[in-house]
């Protein structure tokens, strides 16, 4: 619930800054609008480690849990053309598995 109301601010998230390989802790992950410092790579994801049970980061990284609540439905693209490919693909397979005197009663 808390990352609901929070993700109006996560839309507003800086580039993840990379560091000789690794994440910047230090680096600026959110500007603060109201003059207090800006909050750090580091502290946001300490504070969201700190919201979940320790059994929820064996499966999915902090760093990935803020990044898809920092997503809105807009950023979700459905690969219409590949889905539509696939189910072709389907439906002639279904059509070539049954014998050609049942092809009439099946649309294609």
């Amino acid at each position: 619930m808390a990352f609901h109301v929070y993700r109006p601010a996560l839309a507003k998230l800086k580039p993840v800054s990379v560091k000789d390989g690794m994440l910047d802790r230090n680096a600026v992950a959110l500007d603060s609008a109201n003059g207090e410092p800006p909050t750090t790579w580091g502290t946001l994801l300490d504070d969201t480690q700190s919201m979940c049970p320790a059994e929820v980061w064996q499966g999915i990284s902090p760093l990935m849990y803020l990044r898809f609540w920092s997503l809105t439905s807009y950023d979700l693209v459905v690969p219409t053309g590949r889905y539509e490919a696939e189910t072709q693909r389907c439906r002639t397979g279904a059509y070539c598995a049954f014998p050609k005197s049942q092809h009439c009663l099946m649309p294609l």
